[in-house]
């Protein structure tokens, strides 16, 4: 992680690796992924908050941009929209979901 001084591909003890882009286009492709997940944490907090014994809980991980969520994400869609690649993004959203779908078959029995 920048700045933290770990360096997560360098920990032969990591039992789940994060995956590598070939290129920007794939970065991207999994950063929209990301982004898009912000997006809908707006949707889902709306909803918890009308029920009340779910509003008292600490709920920031869903609204991590608070009123910025929407200016960021397009901003964003201004950036990802310049690249025409679009067969590498789709590899990298592929490649954040299987990212996800590991994690979950990790901590999740079966």
């Amino acid at each position: 992680m920048i700045g933290s001084g770990i360096n997560l591909l360098a920990d032969d003890n990591l039992i789940i690796r994060p995956p590598s882009f070939d290129n920007e286009a794939e970065a991207l492709g999994a950063l929209y992924v990301l982004e898009g997940a912000t997006l809908g944490g707006q949707f889902i907090i709306k909803q918890l908050k009308k029920n009340d014994s779910l509003a008292a809980l600490p709920l920031a991980y869903y609204n991590v941009y608070a009123n910025q969520t929407g200016i960021r994400w397009k901003q964003f869609l201004e950036v990802i929209n310049r690249y025409e690649d679009h067969e590498s993004a789709l590899r990298g959203a592929q490649k954040a979901y299987d990212l996800y779908l590991t994690v979950a078959e990790t901590i999740i029995p079966a």
